[in-house]
This record gives structure tokens, sequence and C-alpha cells, in this order.
């Protein structure tokens, strides 16, 4: 998904009805009522607040692959409490085949979980960012790979610094991409981020480190 600042209209600020899939799939993130982030022209950013968070229409992915990359440039507005991202899978709890990417102070936890029922194990990347700025940060999951490389993550292209503090082996897993999605927080408002978003893309399979980087550096160029 990416922003479309075209034919806007009304009384600022706006308050975002669908983020528009850029896709022949037309799998648009939508939310109303008073459940809407707030478009911010001016930042051209989606501002989230607590409540507010958007939901696509059907699962993620057509496909039932097993890896995917994702691309998410964010911010947060505060480094207390917790604040996810985004999720797949059940609205508003833990389930397996979940991919969910939480802020929790200052520490961003990016998981992946298996199919183990009731309570799924995870496969887990941490890293800690101690400011409010804009950050772009790149995952790649690969439940072909050994555990240890089935969840790779990057923050502004750099590797340095994440940890791994759970690796539960995902192999052959393939549902994980076949799930809905909720952005800005777990689901139902549940976590819900207070911090701003700009892009969010997705693809699947997974890209090489080529076409990561490209992408990396053109989201960059975009906001330089």
């Amino acid at each position: 998904c990416a922003l479309d600042w075209n034919n806007l209209s009304g009384e600022l600020p706006f308050a975002l009805n669908i983020w528009y899939d850029q896709n022949a799939n037309i799998n648009n993130l939508a939310q109303t009522s008073i459940a809407r982030p707030a478009l911010d022209v001016v930042g051209q950013e989606i501002d989230f607040s607590s409540g507010t968070y958007l939901v696509s229409g059907s699962p993620l992915f057509v496909s039932n692959s097993q890896t995917a990359t994702f691309y998410l440039r964010f911010k947060v507005g505060t480094l207390t409490g917790t604040h996810y991202l985004f999720a797949t899978g059940a609205d508003g709890i833990l389930t397996a085949k979940q991919i969910t990417v939480v802020m929790a102070a200052n520490v961003l936890t990016v998981s992946v979980s298996d199919t183990t029922p009731v309570v799924p194990l995870l496969n887990t990347k941490t890293k800690t960012i101690a400011d409010n700025n804009y950050h772009l940060l790149t995952i790649v999951v690969d439940s072909t790979q050994s555990a240890a490389n089935q969840v790779l993550c990057w923050l502004d292209g750099s590797q340095a610094g994440w940890s791994s503090p759970i690796s539960t082996d995902l192999a052959g897993q393939t549902g994980m991409m076949r799930q809905t999605l909720t952005v800005g927080a777990l689901g139902a408002g549940v976590g819900s981020l207070l911090g701003s978003m700009t892009d969010l893309l997705a693809f699947s399979p997974a890209q090489d480190n080529t076409l990561r980087g490209q992408w990396e550096s053109y989201i960059n160029y975009i906001y330089s």
C-alpha cells in the first residue's frame, strides 16, 4: 500500500477510509467510524492514535508461498507502551502462522509463530530503537531456510544490532501468507500504534538481496 494524494477534499485533518493497494489484487486496507487513522497532507503520512487501525479486505497473499519480503517506513510517537505496527491473522489475539511487528518500549520485535496449537512458538528478531525518527524496516520471511535464517531483518538497510532471542523452526510453513493484515494494531484496537507510517510494501515470493537493496534505496529516495 502507498499513499494517494489525488482528489482529496473536505476539512482537515482527513480521516482515512482506505489505504489503497497498488497492484491488481485491489486488496485495500480500510476502516470506518472512529477507528480511522488521520491522513496528514503536510507530512504526507498516516497518523495512528489510540483505537485507530486498518484491516485488509482479504488475505495478504493469494498463494501459499513460504517466503515474503516486507518494507515498512514508520516512526513511533513515544518510546513507552506497546505499539503493534502490523499483524497477520486472527483479530486481537496471537495465533499460529502469524507475523507480528511490535514496538514495546524501545524494543522492536519481529515474530513469526509456528503451528503449535493453543500457544504457538515463535521465531523472533529484536532490535533496540532509542529515538522517534522515521525508520525503514525490511523483513524477509523464508521457511525454506534453516531456523536462524527464516526471519531476517534490516533497519535502515543494516542488520547490525539485531538479536535472535527465539528461533523456533518454521520448516515448511505456508499459511502465514494466507491471512488478513491489520495495520496499526494487533486487531480491534489492541496494542494501538501511537505513531505514523508512509509506506507498507509486501512481496511474495521473497526478494533477493539485490532487489531488497534497490527497493530500500528507492523508498529512501522518495523521502530524501
